[in-house]
C-alpha cells in the first residue's frame, strides 16, 4: 500500500472517503455528499495520481538530473563531456504553423531569397541537385504547383524573413511573416520558409533550421538543430495573413511584407508649393486607418479607411499648413502606429 505507483493507496483513500467521509456529509446534509459519477472521478484522480510520485515519473526524473554531476570522474571526462552540452530543438515540419493545399494549376510558392538548401529534390530530375545541398533561388519549377503523376518529392528552405502561397487565378494570396530569432536576449539565427511537395499535396512552414530529422545523431550537424545554453530562450513571432487582389507578378516584385501590411511599390510623397501628393498601394490584414499627418504639429491631414485582404491603390492630395511642412503616412491598426513614409523633406 505503501508503494507510490499502484492503484494500493488510491484505493485505501477512496474507501476511506466513500465508507467514512461521504456517509457522514450525507446524513449532516444530503447535498454535501457526492454522487455516484463524481465518487468514480475522485477515484480515478487518484489512480492517476498514484503513477506520478515514485516510479511513474519523480523517482527516475530526479537522478537523472543530477548523475551526470554525481558520476563525474576525471576517467570519464564528464565535466567537459556533458556538463557544457547545450540543449537541442528543432522547430519545422509536421509540428508548427502551416499552410497548405492540393496542387493546381496557378497556385505557386514565393519567398524572397538567392539560394535555397534543397533536402531531396526527386521532383526536380532535370536539375540533377545533390540531396542536402544548396541551390540558386528562384526555382521556377518550384515555384509554379502542377498536377504531376510523379511520386517523387521536395522538400526545400529559404532564409526568408516571409512567404507566400497565392493563386494567381483567383489572386488570392496567404502569406506567413517570421520575426528575426533572438536567442539568449542578444544572439541572432536565420529564420527559414520551408516548402515541401508530394505528390498533389504541398505546404509551407516556419523553420528554425534547414534540414528535419528524428534521427537524433544528425543533430548533431550544422543546421540541422538550434542550440540553446542554460536558461537561454529562443524569441520569435510567426504572423500569418490573407490577401487578394495581388497577382503573382506582384508579389515577385512586391516592396514590403509584414505581418499586418504589405506595400506593392516603395510609398512616394511628392511636395508643391502648398500641398503633398501622397501614392502608396497597400493591403491590410485586419481593420486599418492610413494617416496623413504633420511632421511637426502632429496635425491630422487626411484619412483613409482600409479595407481588410485587399490591395488599394491610393493617391491622395493633401494641404500643407505651410510651404515648409512635412507629412507623414502613418498606418493605424490593432498594433498602434507605424510610420510608413514620409518625413522630413530631401532637397
Amino acid at each position: 500500500m505503501a508503494s507510490g505507483f499502484t492503484t494500493g493507496g488510491a484505493l485505501f483513500l477512496f474507501l476511506f472517503l466513500a465508507g467514512g467521509i461521504n456517509p457522514g456529509l450525507k446524513a449532516i446534509r444530503p447535498a454535501w455528499a457526492l454522487v455516484r459519477g463524481e465518487l468514480m472521478l475522485v477515484y480515478g484522480m487518484m489512480i492517476v495520481a498514484c503513477a506520478l510520485p515514485t516510479t511513474g515519473l519523480v523517482a527516475y526524473h530526479l537522478p537523472i538530473m543530477v548523475l551526470s554531476f554525481y558520476y563525474a570522474t576525471p576517467e570519464n571526462d564528464w565535466a567537459q563531456v556533458i556538463h557544457p552540452r547545450r540543449a537541442r530543438f528543432q522547430h519545422c515540419v509536421h509540428g508548427s504553423p502551416c499552410v497548405g493545399g492540393t496542387c493546381d494549376d496557378g497556385d505557386y510558392f514565393y519567398a524572397p531569397g538567392y539560394s535555397a538548401g534543397v533536402v531531396w529534390s526527386g521532383l526536380l530530375p532535370q536539375y540533377k541537385i545533390p540531396d542536402q545541398s544548396w541551390h540558386s533561388w528562384p526555382i521556377q519549377e518550384a515555384i509554379d504547383f502542377r498536377k504531376s503523376d510523379s511520386t517523387e518529392g521536395l522538400q526545400l528552405f529559404v532564409q526568408a524573413p516571409w512567404g507566400v502561397i497565392g493563386d494567381d487565378k483567383t489572386h488570392e494570396v496567404m502569406a506567413m511573416v517570421n520575426s528575426p530569432v533572438v536567442v539568449g536576449g542578444n544572439r541572432e539565427i536565420p529564420m527559414y520558409v520551408g516548402l515541401t511537395k508530394s505528390g498533389e499535396k504541398y505546404y509551407l512552414e516556419p523553420s528554425l533550421t534547414r534540414h528535419i530529422s528524428n534521427q537524433p545523431e544528425r543533430w548533431e550537424r550544422e543546421v540541422f538543430s538550434v542550440d540553446l545554453d542554460r536558461g537561454e530562450a529562443a524569441v520569435y513571432t510567426v504572423d500569418m495573413a490573407m490577401f487578394h487582389g495581388v497577382s503573382k507578378e506582384q508579389i515577385l516584385s512586391l516592396h514590403t511584407l509584414m505581418g499586418d501590411y504589405l506595400l506593392q511599390t516603395e510609398p512616394s510623397v511628392e511636395y508643391g508649393t502648398d500641398k503633398a501628393v501622397v501614392g502608396i498601394d497597400i493591403a491590410v490584414s485586419g481593420d486599418a486607418q492610413l494617416i496623413i499627418e504633420d511632421a511637426s504639429s502632429g496635425k491630422v491631414l487626411s484619412t483613409t479607411y482600409l479595407v481588410p485582404g485587399k490591395l488599394q491603390q491610393i493617391e491622395a492630395k493633401v494641404p500643407l499648413p505651410d510651404m515648409a511642412a512635412d507629412v507623414l503616412v502613418i498606418l493605424k491598426n490593432a498594433a498602434g502606429r507605424q510610420v510608413i513614409a514620409g518625413g522630413k523633406r530631401v532637397g
